[in-house]
């Protein structure tokens, strides 16, 4: 066998289109690595926050200024531009605002 490269970093996405984390390992599951892009924002016209426009997806501008870190078995922690760091409850089906008020 020859080897065709080598595995530099591994990263894990909790959030659609936010910045995501760097991982030890991954584990796979039938869908792909699992935790990865489980959760997404959604917008008040109910449809998926993205970096791109299509008819499934909004763009928002702005949503890789955030992070999100998977935390066991919970919602993700989403860190903000300024550094500070929302816990989602699971309660929270939807945000209307993005950090101001983000839930409601």
């Amino acid at each position: 066998m020859v080897p065709i490269g080598r595995v530099a970093a591994q990263w894990k996405y909790p959030v659609k289109s936010l910045r995501g984390q760097a991982v030890e390992r991954l584990h796979w599951d039938w869908r792909g690595v699992v935790g990865d892009r489980l959760h997404a924002v959604r917008t008040a016209d109910d449809r998926l926050g993205s970096g791109k426009t299509t008819q499934r997806f909004r763009r928002l501008a702005g949503l890789l200024d955030f992070a999100a870190e998977a935390l066991a078995d919970e919602p993700p922690a989403v860190t903000g531009p300024d550094g500070r760091v929302l816990l989602i409850p699971r309660s929270i089906r939807r945000c209307r605002r993005r950090w101001a008020n983000p839930c409601a």
